[in-house]
């Protein structure tokens, strides 16, 4: 490998791990219920359903609805994983 490929291969490794982090700050963001709802194409009613189930955590609220009276926050990230289940 010349020392050009050698450059080449870490700059394509750099690029990698700032995709990564770059994505890790993103899925740290926080939502409302409608922008839950537009992140996961989902109706807040389904993400309502999935909060009184049990299979999706809210970051406020304690994830119940109901009693609270509070605004429903979900981190990006959460939902990502409720959806790949």
């Amino acid at each position: 490998m010349n020392v050009i490929e050698h450059l080449i291969s870490i700059q394509t490794r750099l690029e990698r791990i700032e995709r990564l982090l770059n994505k890790e700050q993103e899925d740290d963001t926080y939502m409302s219920i409608t922008e839950a709802s537009n992140y996961t194409r989902l109706s807040a009613s389904t993400i309502r359903r999935a909060i009184t189930l049990g299979d999706l955590i809210t970051v406020s609220g304690g994830g119940k609805i109901g009693g609270g009276g509070g605004k429903l926050i979900f981190k990006k990230s959460a939902l990502t994983e409720w959806l790949e289940k």
